[in-house]
């Protein structure tokens, strides 16, 4: 019996256990969504801080009911329904976008906070950052499971090629 062996073929076949870890790492690097919600890559910091006043919220009706947007991780608790401000420092400039929390679901330790952006061009600019971060994610997966140092240029025509396509048209 071949699956009765398969433990035994795979421990005898370091090749064939690479093969598959490839294979794994392709398949796990796709942009990763929670309820919804694009996943903000964890190599790259994210920062978010309530508001003090809360200006009129744009929130597109179209996005909240589509249930799009952006998720992250931390340590902050945060309400839904709150008003905050992402900040993403990227290639030494910081890039700010007001967000309205729409859920939290409690992790550990941490949150985990989806928000939708508070109008389009926050969106807009947050959704081409987010594909930024997600090359920097791509460029370091292939670094640690390949072995393979790309540029950012080779990283971003990679990820292009591989994957914008199925990258969200909205956040």
């Amino acid at each position: 019996m071949l699956a009765n062996r398969l433990p035994e073929i795979l421990f005898w076949n370091p090749w064939l256990e690479a093969y598959f870890k490839w294979v794994k790492s392709l398949r796990d690097f796709e942009p990763s969504f929670k309820h919804g919600y694009l996943q903000h890559p964890s190599e790259v910091p994210l920062y978010a801080k309530r508001k003090k006043s809360r200006q009129k919220d744009t929130t597109s009706q179209e996005q909240t009911a589509l249930n799009t947007g952006l998720c992250f991780r931390t340590t902050d608790s945060f309400a839904a329904d709150t008003t905050i401000e992402i900040t993403l420092f990227l290639n030494g400039s910081a890039l700010n976008a007001e967000a309205r929390v729409a859920w939290v679901e409690k992790d550990g330790d941490s949150h985990w906070v989806g928000v939708n952006f508070t109008n389009s061009e926050s969106s807009y600019t947050m959704r081409m950052a987010e594909q930024i971060c997600q090359i920097e994610h791509y460029r370091q997966d292939v670094l640690a499971t390949q072995g393979r140092r790309l540029s950012q240029e080779q990283a971003a025509a990679e990820w292009v090629e591989r994957y914008a396509a199925r990258f969200p048209a909205t956040i």
